[in-house]
């Protein structure tokens, strides 16, 4: 069945559609596309992403007040890594013990995060990104980017439940946020990326994301141990930022 123009550029996003499929998440999805895709994040992030500003301010500015004692941040569905190797720049620079923890469920990705990342600080672990309690049972810190709009129905709040039973000081996780005008800008202008899933994916992830008021919904629950703010961040996104309350 053909789709109308409007359909195709200004869809019905009152709901978030998580059955939608991108291809970049299926097991035999193209290689070479995928490794193009992961290349481009670095670029991706730069521009649209707040995460840098976030974890300068929020991790770093974090380090620096509480005496620059060693700390671990665990770095869920980490792709290329490429935030993470940059987030582990800045601390070395600033003489900062940061160990950073980096998940992916997709063993193609961590072999290509591997091949790119060879920061001692770093250790890339191919996992499901709800299973990190296994490997750091208690981080000082969970980051993520563009991973929330991945997950499936109940994930996402298995998700928040493992990160306030063990995140142990701060937690910042930023995604897209679902709005028609970001879907018709992904449409338009994610062809330019022809050469990986973005022209097929970047509309999708779209109808995947969470708005605010849904995301404030969700986080409500966490407890009286955390302080959570959700807000606006970059150009269609958004970013939960949970302190932990100090009794």
């Amino acid at each position: 069945m053909k789709r109308s123009l409007r359909t195709i550029f200004w869809p019905d996003l009152t709901r978030r559609n998580s059955e939608a499929i991108e291809l970049m998440d299926l097991a035999g999805s193209c290689g070479w596309k995928l490794r193009n895709t992961l290349r481009c994040f670095s670029l991706t992030n730069l521009l649209f992403s707040s995460s840098r500003r976030l974890l300068r301010d929020q991790v770093i500015g974090d380090m620096l007040s509480s005496g620059g004692k060693a700390r671990t941040l665990v770095d869920l569905g980490s792709g290329s890594c490429d935030i993470a190797r940059g987030l582990a720049r800045t601390a070395r620079r600033l003489e900062l013990a940061l160990t950073i923890y980096c998940i992916d469920r997709d063993k193609r990705v961590v072999d290509f995060a591997r091949s790119v990342s060879k920061d001692g600080a770093i250790r890339i672990i191919c996992d499901d990104a709800l299973n990190f309690g296994a490997h750091v049972p208690e981080p000082d810190y969970v980051f993520s980017t563009h991973l929330l709009h991945h997950l499936g129905e109940g994930e996402v709040e298995r998700l928040f439940d493992a990160v306030a039973v063990r995140c142990r000081r701060k937690f910042i996780i930023e995604d897209l946020c679902r709005s028609r005008v970001s879907h018709f800008a992904m449409t338009v202008f994610s062809p330019l990326f022809g050469f990986t899933f973005a022209p097929v994916d970047g509309p999708v992830s779209m109808t995947r994301a969470f708005t605010v008021g849904e995301l404030k919904r969700l986080t409500a629950g966490l407890g009286d141990g955390w302080r959570v703010q959700v807000n606006k961040a970059a150009v269609g996104h958004l970013y939960i930022l949970g302190e932990k309350v100090r009794k």
